[in-house]
């Protein structure tokens, strides 16, 4: 038996006079069924005084015997569904209003669509206008210049007004004549009142408008009101601004008929309420959906107001996790790190020892300070240590006392005697057939990450922290920009140079070193470190390439460290070009002397000069193979080299 069937023949419902149909007319009576699968529906209108007597309507005597039915027959009744009593509710995909009488879609799901629609829009109207105009012109025009804004109507309807002032002309005049001289009187009511403002007001005079705006009129009478309006404005700094709104809308024209100020016909709109209160967001939505025409500007105007323009903070607000401390010797590598450490240790003993005193007390006052670090100065110096322990020892001071910055003079000046008595040297820099025949002797003994990494701090001028911190990320092929730029570039992330920029690069130009970097690293994940050994390993494998080439590798002797890469390449770069701005933004020199002073220093260095003649030789031979051992190791197909 049908569901239908079974309330037609067990409980006498579902009458035909009483059932709701597809595509067939609503019953014409009080009580409306209607069955949607296993859903059973009954609609009872009464007036609403009846409520109370519900009870006993039809309805209620159909889903009591429905209910009975069901029962009888053994279908199981799911009660969560049972909705009785109602006067709102969704049925069959629409939503009823019984108080309101009205039949819609369901808001919510029309709010959804509309918040939906809003957010696809910004990110596709241009392609849809493309698409369905088939060109990229807007598809609404501009709202014609004689259509008011709609806003300016709202607020009409929506303010309440009182009457300013009122008054009789004595004898008839022409009508835009004598509108000119109530914008004046309204001119002389604001002076008499405020002064430095802007104020607004709303006239439905379009000639009025456009004379006060221009500040004249072909009209020799209205530019005569106009004019001795002037001393009104000037006099009390006042700004005036005006609205055009239609005759219908102008509260002022009941009065002008000896008729009372017309009450407000609407509640004031959300925008407006928001706006009086401080907030102009909904109002600059609603002033850019006045730009169309009424009807597209609408829709415009609700979607605005639904889905919001540009949201103020975007997303959802991230989750904030404790951080933990700050560290403060953040921006420091960790060499540097650990030799501040270091000497700060010492002057603290130094400190205990020979002034007998606590640190902390001395670190109290900054004159004390730079007192006590101008004497461990003198201390280091007469002792034989070096250098390096002063200055670490007042950079580790200034970083934890930062308002000591500008008061260690003292402190500074024994440094700097100290240069004068024992001028430093500059490393020693290899030259590039030095370099070149490690590359050679690298790539005979299959070292060629290690070669490759050379290759980018020697070309790239790198310092060997930057150097090894390197992942495949880091480096921009000439593919990646699909051919467009013929250089290499190498992204660092944390440079020790970082004061001139948080983010550098470094860039090589040489074709033959790019298809050899790109044939040993290309391959690596982006995530995977170029280097993936310590820089204990490097430091191992580059002294037993210089061991084997006869080249001092030891800081004590003034020998070739992987810290000499970096000014080797500027020296290299050097003796190729004598343009030292572009060496400077090459290296990340933050000032051009500095590195003037550094080449005048090792430009004519000749390490190669103090070796035996036997190393020379052998250092000449694998220069001169280079570019045919890189070749056959590192690439498919040789090429030439320019380095």
């Amino acid at each position: 038996m049908s569901h239908r069937g079974l309330l037609r023949k067990l409980c006498g419902s579902m009458l035909p006079n009483e059932s709701l149909e597809y595509r067939k007319p609503v019953p014409k009576t009080d009580h409306v069924e209607a069955l949607a699968i296993d859903d059973h529906i009954s609609l009872q209108r009464l007036p609403l005084s009846e409520l109370s007597s519900a009870p006993h309507a039809r309805d209620a005597q159909v889903f009591a015997s429905a209910s009975q039915a069901y029962s009888s027959v053994g279908l199981h009744q799911n009660r969560k569904k049972d909705k009785i009593k109602q006067t709102r509710g969704v049925l069959l995909g629409a939503e009823f209003d019984g108080v309101e009488g009205s039949v819609s879609a369901p808001r919510d799901r029309v709010l959804c669509l509309g918040v939906i629609s809003s957010f696809i829009a910004r990110n596709c109207a241009f392609i849809l206008t493309i698409a369905v105009l088939g060109g990229d012109s807007e598809p609404f025009a501009d709202r014609a210049w004689h259509e008011d804004p709609e806003w300016i109507s709202e607020i009409c309807r929506a303010l309440h007004f009182k009457l300013k002032f009122k008054y009789h002309f004595a004898k008839p005049g022409h009508i835009n004549v004598n509108e000119a001289r109530v914008f004046k009187s309204w001119i002389k009511s604001v002076a008499k009142e405020l002064r430095s403002v802007r104020a607004v007001a709303l006239l439905d005079s379009r000639v009025t408008i456009g004379a006060a705006a221009k500040g004249r009129s072909s009209s020799f009478a209205i530019s005569r009101v106009l004019g001795t309006s002037l001393g009104y404005i000037i006099g009390s700094n006042i700004f005036p601004g005006l609205l055009h709104c239609y005759s219908g809308d102008n509260t002022a024209d009941g009065p002008s008929r000896d008729r009372p100020v017309p009450r407000p016909t609407r509640p004031a709109p959300a925008w407006l309420t928001e706006l009086l209160e401080g907030d102009p967001r909904k109002f600059e939505l609603v002033v850019e959906a006045s730009g169309m025409k009424k009807l597209p500007g609408r829709w415009l105007r609700f979607l605005l107001l639904l889905g919001g323009d540009i949201e103020r903070n975007p997303g959802p607000a991230p989750r904030r996790e404790p951080r933990g401390e700050l560290n403060l010797e953040a921006g420091f590598v960790r060499s540097t790190v650990h030799k501040m450490r270091k000497a700060k240790s010492a002057l603290e003993a130094w400190i205990r020892d020979e002034l007998r005193v606590e640190p902390e007390s001395v670190f109290a006052d900054n004159r004390a300070t730079e007192l006590a670090l101008r004497g461990f100065g003198l201390h280091l110096f007469s002792s034989g240590l070096p250098r390096y322990l002063l200055v670490y020892s007042i950079t580790a001071i200034q970083n934890e006392f930062p308002s000591f910055r500008n008061r260690l003079t003292g402190a500074w000046q024994i440094d700097k005697k100290w240069q004068l008595v024992e001028p430093g040297q500059c490393r020693s820099v290899l030259p590039a057939a030095a370099v070149r025949a490690c590359l050679t002797l690298a790539a005979l003994w299959g070292w060629k990450v290690w070669l490759g990494l050379v290759i980018l701090g020697f070309l790239a001028m790198l310092h060997p922290s930057e150097m090894l911190g390197l992942r495949r990320r880091d480096l921009v092929f000439p593919g990646d920009g699909f051919g467009h730029v013929k250089a290499l570039f190498v992204h660092l992330k944390d440079p020790k140079t970082a004061r001139f920029a948080r983010r550098q690069h470094g860039r090589i130009d040489d074709d033959f070193a790019i298809e050899i970097i790109r044939n040993i690293f290309g391959g690596f994940a982006r995530d995977s470190p170029l280097y993936p050994a310590s820089a204990h390993s490097f430091r191992r494998q580059w002294d037993a390439v210089m061991g084997r080439l006869g080249i001092p590798h030891r800081a004590a002797l003034r020998g070739a460290t992987p810290g000499v890469l970096r000014g080797s390449g500027a020296t290299h770069l050097y003796q190729q070009t004598e343009n030292l701005q572009m060496i400077a933004w090459r290296g990340r020199w933050a000032k051009l002397r500095t590195l003037e002073h550094y080449l005048q220093e090792v430009a004519a260095q000749m390490m190669l000069s103090e070796l035996s003649a036997a190393d020379r030789g052998r250092i000449a031979t694998f220069d001169a193979s280079c570019e045919s051992v890189l070749a056959s190791v590192c690439l498919p197909q040789g090429s030439a080299a320019q380095y």
